[in-house]
């Protein structure tokens, strides 16, 4: 069950994967991360409440289940839904928003790599439900040091002609 309350959770943020985060209006999007909430506390309620009842039924046999186990897939998910409702995300969002809208003709170079990250990661489809993001990331800064870096990397290698030995 606790698995396809997450898939679900996953599904109905993203519109069954259709929408990218960045896409969703910020009420929407919060509005769907707080039902995501809603219900893993309902779900982990009611998980208690049928425990006690069991517990205080003789004839049944107790819950021998780790909770780690059952819940920690929503545990995990829930910390990472519960990131883009702080502050933080709601500023980097604005500012986001904000290097989308303005055209800047004179931004410094931290700005305009800055820039060129939130573009990254518009066409790149982050969403907090991938687990794949740190590849992802990882491509981006070799593929960035690839085409920027200061020492080229389709040198031949040195054939040792001129050097001394």
């Amino acid at each position: 069950i606790t698995n396809q309350i997450v898939t679900s959770c996953k599904n109905y943020i993203s519109d069954n994967g259709y929408s990218r985060l960045w896409d969703i209006p910020k009420d929407e999007l919060y509005l769907r991360l707080n039902n995501c909430l809603k219900l893993f506390q309902t779900y982990i309620h009611i998980f208690e409440v049928t425990k006690k009842k069991i517990a205080n039924t003789k004839t049944e046999r107790p819950f021998d289940f780790s909770e780690m186990y059952i819940f920690g897939k929503i545990f995990t998910f829930r910390d990472r839904i519960e990131k883009p409702l702080n502050e933080d995300f709601d500023k980097f969002l604005e500012l986001a928003d904000d290097l989308k809208k303005k055209d800047l003709k004179i931004m410094s170079q931290t700005m305009l790599k800055l820039k060129y990250i939130f573009n990254q990661l518009d066409k790149l489809f982050l969403t907090i439900v991938g687990a794949r993001s740190v590849g992802i990331v990882r491509g981006i800064y070799m593929d960035r040091d690839k085409e920027e870096s200061t020492i080229p990397w389709n040198l031949p290698p040195n054939s040792g002609v001129g050097c001394i030995g």
